[in-house]
């Protein structure tokens, strides 16, 4: 893969971590961003593929972002100033590099080194051989080239081979057994380094990277000897170079001359040779004449595959995920479908169940079933019941009781939770109370007490009634309860039982379950919509697509981290490969679109919020004129639209007193006031835990557990 050498190399551990870590974070945001502040669960079809291709593009943003490191490594590892290693304990007192060079561009290399070691403790020395390099030629091009690194070996010395990363051999001689005394040591390094067949056009060059770059000290009595397979010329096309670009030529710094097909050069001892040198014989064009080719097709055809899967990607989007054609809204002037605010709050901006149970206290008010009592200090309301929903808030019963002694401590070993029980029934100092509701928890918990006599019922207000009297109020409280579920939708009734369960009234900040009504808000309309107004197929198609982003990804991660074989004129395709991939993520993304049921029913949910924003009022007195209680069937609405403050607006010519509604004197028309019952629910507590901890990160990994820096283009150090 050519990667380009001219970055800020100071930056790239940073985008090492911070550019996957940015994908993750956007990626999350944008697929996350529609169902990410949703309360309760659907049991739709649409919720259900939207889940799951979530999960499977994340898990593909996760694999791209590992993807990224590795890129970014490699661009780090590869640059000849990402390593700056010390030798430990040693340097080089000699360093003789003999190349047989053959005319199918292999090279047999021999490495004879000398080592001196001032202090105790080594075992022996390791080697890099890298097979990537970057070449840069006569003309000025970089190609970066793939060679074949075999038969290396160490003479006379125990020594082990393995492979570090996706290009490096690692030869390590010694033994971890023995160390070594100080002193001069020396070692004789083979192998063949099969560079593969002539890339240049017109011309033939010779390049070699000699050494190493990364010893980590100063290579003394540097020599090198060529030994190529026919003559060439010395014409001024013999060159040495401190570096691998041909900005730094040091030919005058090195001592050579020709015997027939042999080049031999010593670095001066004046020069001081700290990284490797670079050999450049310039040659006429067929020097070569043959060579092997050392890249393979497997990365090409992974990339390839990416490509076709945004390809399909894309004929999904065209024909199941591209937007359907607007439809044209119409003015409304009441809420379309008869819906309640609940289902338009959903439907117009997915709101949350707490704001859409919110909106369906202020439309049971509106329609006159419970009234919201305001304070005078207006920090405390009390929503009450305008009807009676059993009997014993029909009678209004109440009863009375009496304590006739104290418990004994023996009592409480037989009833443990007498003592709470009277504490809570009679506060200090009280010898009778009444009560006006829980009657029948009260004898469920009160029936040992009496019969111990420890309290005495006084009068219970059902019992100044008749069977007959009661069946007939039952009746009717039935039949009341009946027309009242008629007359309200699912999501009412929901709300109307919850603030309504244990009493007639009920205080939002005191009432410990009503929290609970917002997940069933949010399921309910969620279940009803959600498949109506997405169109399934095109989220069947999205879980598709995720799919088919989870495997470029994962292909594109093994082409480029396993792999890697891909010829350098193709290497290109790694690049066209990662676009792919980010286009079947934003187009797996955009798949999501409404059936034309729910274009039309957004349609006419947002001609009637344009109604309520644009209204003129010549157009809302008439409609006042019909409808007195217009102003309030509507606002709650207008809330969940967000238009309610332009709403109230419109009215202030209008006095509130003609619209006839009495609504338990709850000031409506101020929007803080109706936003202000959603902070008065009570909430239970959120239980938050810490976690606290030290990350740690080893320094090893790199190219070496063994110590002396890396180098894409070898080096050593000892061990």
């Amino acid at each position: 893969m050519v990667l380009s050498s001219n970055v800020n190399l100071s930056i790239i551990p940073v985008l090492s971590l911070g550019l996957p870590v940015l994908m993750i974070i956007l990626g999350g945001y944008v697929i996350n961003k529609e169902y990410s502040s949703e309360e309760g669960k659907s049991n739709s079809k649409s919720k259900r593929f939207y889940q799951l291709s979530k999960s499977v593009l994340i898990l593909g943003i996760i694999i791209s972002a590992v993807f990224c490191i590795r890129v970014l490594n490699h661009i780090y590892q590869t640059s000849d100033s990402g390593n700056n290693s010390k030798a430990d304990g040693f340097k080089i007192d000699s360093y003789n590099v003999i190349l047989n060079v053959g005319e199918n561009n292999t090279v047999k290399v021999k490495e004879e080194i000398g080592i001196n070691f001032y202090e105790t403790g080594h075992h022996g020395i390791y080697k890099f051989i890298p097979s990537w390099l970057k070449y840069t030629s006569k003309d000025n091009v970089t190609q970066s080239k793939q060679a074949v690194v075999e038969n290396l070996r160490a003479e006379g010395e125990n020594y082990t081979v393995d492979t570090v990363g996706k290009n490096k051999k690692r030869i390590r001689i010694g033994s971890s057994y023995y160390t070594l005394p100080t002193g001069l040591h020396k070692y004789t390094i083979d192998y063949d380094y099969v560079m593969g067949y002539d890339t240049y056009k017109g011309f033939d060059e010779f390049i070699f990277h000699v050494y190493g770059d990364y010893w980590g000290t100063n290579i003394n009595n540097a020599t090198v000897e060529v030994h190529m397979p026919k003559a060439f010329n010395n014409d001024g096309t013999i060159h040495f170079f401190a570096d691998k670009k041909r900005k730094k030529d040091i030919t005058k710094n090195v001592d050579y001359y020709i015997e027939g097909n042999v080049l031999y050069a010593k670095v001066s001892p004046q020069y001081n040779l700290s990284k490797s040198l670079t050999v450049d014989i310039e040659l006429p064009d067929g020097y070569f004449i043959s060579g092997t080719n050392n890249y393979g097709n497997t990365s090409f055809f992974l990339c390839l595959i990416c490509i076709v899967i945004s390809g399909l990607t894309f004929i999904l989007w065209m024909f199941m995920g591209k937007d359907l054609d607007k439809v044209p809204e119409t003015v409304e002037f009441y809420p379309p479908g008869k819906l309640d605010p609940s289902q338009i709050g959903y439907i117009a901006k997915g709101d949350t169940g707490r704001k859409l149970s919110i909106a369906l206290i202020v439309s049971l008010a509106s329609k006159g079933y419970i009234e919201i009592v305001e304070s005078d200090d207006k920090n405390r309301r009390t929503i009450m019941n305008n009807y009676a929903l059993d009997i014993n808030s029909a009678l209004k019963r109440e009863i009375t009781i009496t304590k006739v002694k104290d418990y004994k401590e023996s009592f409480l070993n037989l009833h443990p939770n007498a003592d709470l029980i009277m504490k809570n029934w009679f506060p200090e100092g009280k010898k009778t109370v009444t009560l006006v509701s829980d009657f029948d928890r009260f004898y469920k918990e009160a029936d040992y007490l009496i019969s111990e006599g420890y309290i005495k019922v006084e009068h219970d207000t059902i019992n100044d009634y008749t069977k007959d009297t009661l069946d007939n109020i039952e009746t009717e409280v039935n039949k009341t309860a009946s027309d009242i579920k008629e007359r309200l939708t699912p999501n009412e009734q929901l709300v109307y039982n919850a603030l309504f369960e244990e009493s007639n009234q009920t205080d939002l900040s005191k009432n410990y379950n009503f929290y609970k009504v917002f997940s069933k808000v949010s399921t309910n309309v969620r279940t009803e919509y959600d498949d109506a107004i997405n169109d399934i197929s095109a989220y069947k198609a999205m879980a598709l697509s995720s799919i088919g982003f989870l495997i470029a990804s994962f292909l594109l991660g093994l082409a480029y981290s396993k792999f890697y074989d891909m010829s350098p004129t193709l290497s290109f395709m790694y690049g066209v490969a990662l676009i792919a991939n980010i286009t079947t993520l934003v187009l797996t993304v955009l798949m999501k679109r409404r059936s034309f049921y729910g274009e039309q029913l957004i349609a006419r949910v947002n001609g009637f919020k344009n109604y309520l924003e644009l209204a003129e009022k010549e157009q809302i007195e008439a409609a006042v004129e019909q409808n007195p209680n217009y102003f309030f069937d509507i606002l709650p609405y207008a809330y969940v639209l967000g238009v309610s403050k332009k709403w109230i607006e419109k009215f202030e010519s209008i006095p509130m007193a003609e619209l006839g509604n009495n609504m338990g004197g709850f000031s409506f028309n101020d929007l803080e006031l109706i936003d202000s019952l959603s902070s008065d629910v009570y909430t239970p507590p959120v239980s938050s835990s810490s976690y606290s901890g030290s990350g740690s990160s080893s320094c090893g990994g790199g190219c070496s557990s063994c110590g002396g820096g890396c180098s894409s283009c070898g080096g050593g150090g000892s061990w």
